[in-house]
């Protein structure tokens, strides 16, 4: 892709479209659920959700005092899915070249 936005194709466009709504919805998706877990009984430390482990953590845990919540089961599907993105994010990262041998 270019840097000048009038020569993009319309593919191109249409990919920048694409990124930009899942961003949106990922950062949408992960404001509904820090408002959810304040209304929840959930340590303050465990709502960073930028942490793989709090995710996984809010997994294992959440349903324990908070299966009441009307909107528990959702909010568990939506960590479960943000660990995931999170796991696919984290794996991009860590790729490590390969060395030759010799």
């Amino acid at each position: 892709m270019t840097n000048d936005f009038k020569e993009l194709t319309h593919a191109e466009m249409q990919t920048v479209y694409e990124q930009n709504l899942k961003d949106f919805q990922r950062l949408q998706r992960k404001a509904l659920v820090l408002e959810i877990l304040n209304e929840m009984d959930v340590p303050d430390m465990r709502k960073d959700l930028n942490k793989i482990g709090n995710l996984r953590w809010l997994q294992r845990n959440l349903l324990i005092r908070n299966g009441n919540h009307p909107r528990a089961v959702q909010v568990v599907e939506f960590i479960a899915e943000m660990a995931r993105d999170k796991m696919k994010q984290n794996q991009k990262v860590m790729k490590l070249p390969i060395i030759p041998e010799g």
